[in-house]
């Protein structure tokens, strides 16, 4: 009887850490699914207005956290039955990691050339 009670607690905590994991990852997937970036409107004083994105330090935490913490789902014994789905949410935050950490370096870039491209010697030369 010792022996089923054993395995009955062993299979019951099993299930519980799967069902703590795969909240967490759903949890982590909604944050993907829903997060909206924000930009703010530059104004010109000639041209139209154009958009930049703004500072996000507040979805940069959290998308560092949520990899850490899939990182630590990996890592978890009862991850088995989940795996897949760790493994395709890291992908997907590797992902948007990637293309923010671009977008912003790309326009960094522009806003610094920005200025040259409106100089009025190049703005001559680009009716050309």
């Amino acid at each position: 009887m010792g022996d089923i009670h054993e395995d009955i607690v062993e299979i019951s905590s099993k299930a519980t850490k799967e069902k703590m994991l795969l909240k967490q990852l759903n949890d982590i997937k909604h944050f993907i699914d829903t997060t909206k970036l924000e930009f703010k409107v530059r104004e010109r004083e000639e041209e139209d207005d154009f958009y930049v994105l703004d500072k996000n330090e507040e979805f940069i935490t959290i998308l560092d956290d949520n990899m850490v913490q899939v990182t630590n789902i990996l890592a978890n014994r009862y991850v088995t039955k989940v795996k897949s789905k760790a493994k395709t949410i890291q992908k997907n935050l590797k992902t948007i990691s990637d293309v923010f950490d671009e977008w912003i370096n790309c326009q960094k870039l522009w806003l610094h050339l920005e200025p040259i491209f409106q100089a009025p010697d190049i703005k001559q030369n680009k009716t050309l």
